[in-house]
């Protein structure tokens, strides 16, 4: 340790850190100090808080006049804004209806309000739940599913976000977003989860994945996995082959279908009818993805016109148009037709227009989650301006179903090289 004549050499340093440090310190608290105030001032031109009044005999003037006192305490607890002394004439509408208000004044996202009882106080505590996300989730870090659940993700109260393909049938969804907004991430989480499930069960037999992509690169690895197939429906070839796909399976659903009919079975028993319960075979169920939609299936297009001696270009036109709009009727029945048989249809697209779209119908798929867009685009969409927010970077959604609208963050699936074992 440096004696007290050493470190009295060296004064002048001292005393140039000490300046820095009181100056910071007094910089800090001068700020904390006018935030508060700004804060009291803006929640009271609000209405939160109403002033006590007495009135009090003015020395100078000898006129009575009244004197005011705060009684408002706000206070942060984690990510709980919580207001603990307000108007008490304010109930859980005013705060819902100055949330936007005070989400500009925190510069939070407030994501629920509720009240909670005080033990010391007949006033009921408001608390106002803003964002948690993660900066980042893993796949890995997602709960245990059982088969037939649908994994998005984790919402902004830390709650995962989970569907009940099999159980509730929502087995329809529809992710609509921009360039880089993080569809193919959300959608390799969604397939990933999904077939893991089957393979911790043992049923892996039950699903067959199918995947049509434009761009023919983001899947590959998922599809290889899980023994899928692909599709680039832009390749004549292979949008061939996707069509007479699917062709043969909804002629194998209508056969079946229609012998449930006339048994008088319920559809809703596919499950127990592909158990062996009821003596018919059953076509396995689909998982289907289609991603890039708008490319193959914008509204608009006009059938290509053939000349008096059509060449074989032209005639390779006119059939992939036709192959196309097959392809998107064939959607349209599974989606439309097909919840009760199990299959599974997940459609993404980088529009946010309903208008951009000829295939498939909206009204098919009640389940929609949506990336960042303008104002009108998210009241046509969901109803109101939530997606009208800059804050749904990528990776983050929002998902419109019966529950209602929410926010959450789609998981990351890292693949980590194995150099050793050229292994993933």
């Amino acid at each position: 340790m440096p004696s007290i004549s050493t470190l009295l050499k060296h004064w002048e340093a001292l005393a140039i850190v000490i300046s820095v440090v009181g100056a910071t310190l007094l910089n800090f608290i001068i700020t904390i100090y006018k935030t508060r105030k700004y804060h009291l001032k803006d929640l009271k031109a609000l209405g939160l808080y109403r002033d006590e009044t007495k009135e009090v005999q003015n020395e100078k003037t000898g006129l009575k006049e009244r004197r005011v006192s705060s009684k408002i305490k706000v206070y942060w607890k984690a990510n709980k804004l919580i207001f603990s002394k307000y108007n008490r004439a304010f109930s859980l509408s005013d705060f819902e209806r100055l949330k936007p208000n005070l989400e500009i004044l925190f510069g939070k996202k407030i994501e629920l309000i509720t009240f909670e009882k005080q033990l010391w106080s007949s006033q009921p505590r408001a608390v106002l739940i803003v964002e948690a996300l993660p900066k980042k989730f893993l796949l890995s870090q997602r709960p245990k599913l059982k088969v037939g659940q649908i994994f998005l993700g984790i919402d902004t109260l830390s709650r995962f976000v989970i569907l009940e393909a099999i159980k509730d049938f929502e087995n329809t969804v529809m992710i609509l977003g921009g360039k880089g907004s993080g569809k193919s991430s959300l959608l390799i989480g969604i397939i990933s989860s999904f077939f893991e499930t089957l393979e911790e069960n043992n049923r892996r037999n039950e699903y067959e994945l199918i995947v049509a992509d434009n761009k023919g690169t983001d899947f590959i690895g998922v599809v290889d996995r899980f023994k899928g197939s692909a599709y680039q429906p832009f390749n004549i070839d292979d949008l061939r082959e996707l069509v007479g796909k699917l062709k043969q399976h909804k002629a194998e659903i209508e056969a079946t279908l229609a012998w449930l009919k006339s048994n008088k079975v319920s559809p809703r028993h596919w499950d127990e009818i592909r158990n062996g319960r009821i003596p018919i075979n059953v076509p396995p169920k689909l998982f289907l993805v289609a991603d890039e939609t708008r490319s193959y299936f914008s509204s608009g297009k006009q059938p290509p016109k053939l000349s008096k001696d059509p060449t074989e270009d032209e005639l390779l036109k006119k059939e992939k148009f036709d192959l196309t709009r097959e392809f998107g009727d064939l959607l349209n029945f599974f989606s439309e037709q097909c919840r009760s048989t199990g299959c599974i249809l997940v459609i993404a697209g980088t529009s946010l227009n309903k208008s951009d779209y000829e295939y498939p119908s909206f009204s098919n798929f009640p389940i929609l989650v949506l990336g960042q867009g303008n104002q009108q685009q998210s009241i046509q969409l969901i109803g109101d301006s939530s997606l009208n927010d800059n804050t749904l970077t990528r990776g983050k959604f929002i998902i419109r179903d019966e529950i209602g609208t929410r926010r959450f963050l789609a998981p990351l699936s890292i693949e980590i090289k194995d150099t050793e074992n050229d292994s993933k």
